[in-house]
Parts: C-alpha cells; sequence; structure tokens
C-alpha cells in the first residue's frame, strides 16, 4: 500500500508459498483478477517461496498476468521491471530487511 497524505492506495497483494515454488495458482490469478478489476487500476502480486520471490503484474483489462523479470538483484536489494511496448516501462523494488534464517 502506499500512502501520501492520508490517500492510501492499495498497489498489489503477496503471500507465501512456504512449501514450493514462487508460481501462482490458479486461485492466485483469479484473486490478483478481481482484485485490479475491482480497485480499477493496475496491480502487482507477489509470491514468497523457498526458491525465491516473483512478482506479477496484473492488468486491470486484462484476463491474465504477467510475470516481471529481475534486473538487479543483491543481498539486500531486488528489482524487477516489466517492459511493455505500448506503454512505460514499470519497475517495483524489494529491500530485504527481515534476516534470511528468519524467513519462514
Amino acid at each position: 500500500m502506499v500512502c501520501a497524505g492520508k490517500v492510501c492506495t492499495l498497489v498489489g497483494d503477496w503471500h507465501s508459498h512456504p512449501d514450493g515454488e514462487p508460481v501462482p495458482s490458479s486461485i492466485d490469478a483469479d484473486t490478483w483478477r478481481k482484485m485490479s478489476k475491482n480497485q480499477s487500476r493496475n496491480m502487482v502480486g507477489a509470491i514468497f517461496g523457498r526458491e525465491g520471490v516473483s512478482l506479477f503484474w496484473q492488468g486491470k483489462d486484462s484476463a491474465g498476468h504477467k510475470p516481471m523479470r529481475v534486473t538487479y538483484e543483491d543481498d539486500n536489494l531486488i528489482i524487477w521491471e516489466l517492459f511493455r511496448e505500448d506503454e512505460p516501462t514499470s519497475t517495483f523494488a524489494l529491500q530485504n530487511t527481515i534476516p534470511p534464517h528468519q524467513a519462514f
């Protein structure tokens, strides 16, 4: 959620798949599609798993989600981007503040 003053905007949804890969299930995809449509905005879905973290872009008018690709990664920061020919590049960053041994 992003807040500016007293206005907060939901930018996405996250959850974990602690026993598997960070790949969206059909339930995840359906939830993201409904959330995006109900909010009338593009959204990001994030899945944290033992194999890493994955981000997915859900357009408000799109039936499906698109994976975002990692363009930078180190021990403290991961940056994902979604490149689309007809729209500006979407960039999202996640800063790690949890020690790896406490993640799950």
